[in-house]
C-alpha cells in the first residue's frame, strides 16, 4: 500500500507493531492513542525504549489536544489531532522529511500507519 509517495504497512494491534519494529526499521511510527489492549502513549514509550530515534506521530480524537507533558512522558514527536485535514498530514509529514535530512541524509524507506 501507498500514500502520496511513501510505502504503508499497517498493523491491527500494538503488539504486531512492535514485533515489526523489532525486525524492520520505519522511518515514521503512526499510532492511535485509543488502541486496544495498549494505549498508543505507551506503545510510544516501547517504541522509542527500542529505538530511541523512531519519529512517532500520535494520532487521537480526544476532545483536547495533548498537552507537552503527556507529549513528552510518551515519547511522542509529532501529534495529529483528529478529524485532520490532508494538509496537516502533510506539514506533519514535509517537518519529518526535514528533520531526517538533517539529522541522516538517506532516501526514505518506509512509513508505518498503526
Amino acid at each position: 500500500m501507498s500514500f502520496e509517495g511513501h510505502r504503508v504497512e499497517a498493523v491491527g494491534d500494538a503488539e504486531s507493531a512492535l514485533e515489526k519494529l523489532a525486525n524492520r526499521h520505519f522511518d515514521v511510527v503512526f499510532t492511535d492513542l485509543g488502541l486496544p489492549k495498549m494505549p498508543g502513549d505507551v506503545l510510544a514509550r516501547e517504541i522509542k525504549k527500542q529505538s530511541p530515534q523512531q519519529i512517532v506521530v500520535m494520532v487521537t480524537g480526544n476532545g483536547e489536544p495533548l498537552n507537552q507533558k503527556q507529549v513528552e512522558q510518551s515519547s511522542i514527536d509529532f501529534t495529529l489531532q483528529k478529524p485532520f485535514h490532508m494538509r496537516e498530514l502533510r506539514e506533519i509529514m514535509q517537518a519529518i522529511t526535514l528533520r531526517q535530512a538533517v539529522e541522516t541524509p538517506r532516501p526514505a524507506e518506509l512509513l508505518a500507519f498503526l
